[in-house]
């Protein structure tokens, strides 16, 4: 079972830190307030995305499930 790094925000360290975890060959969920800064690492590697509301209670799910 491989552990996902989850990732609330993705301004310049966010996005630094969800790049390095990618890198490293690791699976990362990510949320972000807006869909854009997400776009760009989703078009690199596969990520879990959530926006919004909605996006923020499944990535909640996601650290609680792991709690």
């Amino acid at each position: 079972m491989t552990t996902r790094t989850t990732f609330l925000g993705l301004g310049a360290m966010g996005s630094a830190l969800v790049r390095a975890v990618l890198d490293s060959g690791r699976p990362a969920v990510v949320w972000n307030r807006t869909p854009q800064r997400a776009q760009a690492l989703r078009d690199r590697r596969q990520i879990d995305t959530g926006f919004g509301e909605q996006g923020f209670a499944r990535t909640f799910e996601e650290l609680r499930s792991t709690a």
